[in-house]
């Protein structure tokens, strides 16, 4: 556009501003921002309301008043409704310009990078300080293949000044890790849910890449590169066009290995139990598509989390005959596990 084009569009532009003097650019981009809200606003309003009876916000009304919406109340005096509307859209308005004072507002520290939401709201939030190949990005994929996978459920996610907020719905249990250590896991609860982690392998083995990333590895859910294993993930790599790019020093047998969906660090830590069963697999975000065999490395190389009768285990689940084969001849040449 040229600079006298540019001036005559300035007037336009004023006019098309709104009543609080944004533009239309701005007003999209805030539609956009607040998308991803949206997809979970029912959600979120019912825990609103689960909160305000708690805690005593609204004594004087049953939740069955509150929908009864022929009930009468005094002229002067608020609808509970109402009041909930009021609270519900202030609190929407804060999370779309304030995420992170709002989610810190509402949570408590777990972890170095995650967070649990207080009033009995089942969510927590991972942050990350990446914008992209991230929990949120993993979560929606799998999520949108119908195969029914024991994983936290995307609530929103939300990106402020470069680092992403990722809220999900919260997995409860203990981690095997801690179970293990307290000895609260018999041999045989260590089978089943070793068994059922084998059967969300099995499930993540039948995903197919989508024809035009067909053959690419190191490349996460939304086609964008992965940290890297190599450099202990202090840089990113990828995606490459294929298994030899990726390792030129393999041989035809690697090139045999088929392409899978993998979680690079499917260790207990990651793996929740309850009442002896699995109850859920966290930690998704550095999941993509790698060689088949990169699974079996995750699982074989002993070290924090892999360790014990779940690294017995391991040593005796079988993989497919192309992974197997892929792993024996990559154990020719590195020095240390890729994961």
């Amino acid at each position: 556009m040229h600079i006298r084009e540019a001036k005559a569009s300035r007037p336009e532009q004023t006019r098309n501003r709104d009543g609080d003097g944004r533009s239309q650019a701005s007003r999209k981009h805030s539609a956009a921002r607040k998308i991803v809200l949206q997809d979970s606003s029912g959600q979120i309003r019912s825990w609103i309301v689960g909160i305000a009876f708690s805690s005593s916000l609204l004594p004087k009304y049953s939740q069955a008043t509150i929908n009864h919406s022929a009930h009468r109340f005094p002229a002067n005096e608020m609808h509970p409704s109402e009041l909930l509307d009021q609270i519900y859209t202030g609190i929407m308005d804060i999370a779309t310009s304030h995420p992170k004072s709002l989610i810190f507002l509402l949570s408590y520290p777990a972890t170095h990078n995650i967070r649990v939401f207080r009033f009995k709201i089942p969510w927590v939030v991972k942050i990350t300080e990446r914008t992209h190949s991230t929990e949120a990005h993993a979560l929606r994929f799998m999520h949108s293949t119908g195969l029914n996978l024991p994983i936290p459920r995307l609530v929103f996610n939300c990106v402020h000044r470069g680092v992403t907020y990722t809220v999900m719905s919260r997995v409860y249990g203990d981690n095997m890790k801690e179970a293990l250590m307290r000895d609260a896991m018999i041999d045989d609860a260590v089978e089943i849910v070793a068994q059922e982690v084998a059967d969300v392998l099995n499930k993540l083995q039948t995903l197919q890449q989508p024809p035009a990333d067909a053959g690419k590895v190191m490349m996460s859910a939304f086609g964008h590169d992965l940290p890297d294993p190599i450099t202990f993930f202090e840089e990113r790599s990828g995606p490459y066009p294929s298994i030899i790019d990726l390792c030129p020093a393999t041989f035809e047998i690697m090139n045999a290995d088929p392409i899978h969906y993998v979680h690079p660090d499917l260790r207990t830590y990651n793996i929740i139990v309850k009442d002896g069963h699995l109850s859920g697999i966290v930690d998704w975000q550095d999941s993509g598509w790698f060689p088949s065999s990169w699974q079996v490395h995750t699982m074989r190389w002993p070290r924090f989390g892999c360790d014990g009768v779940w690294y017995q285990f391991c040593l005796k689940y079988r993989f497919s005959e192309e992974a197997e084969a892929a792993y024996a001849a990559s154990k020719t040449f590195l020095i240390k596990s890729p994961v």
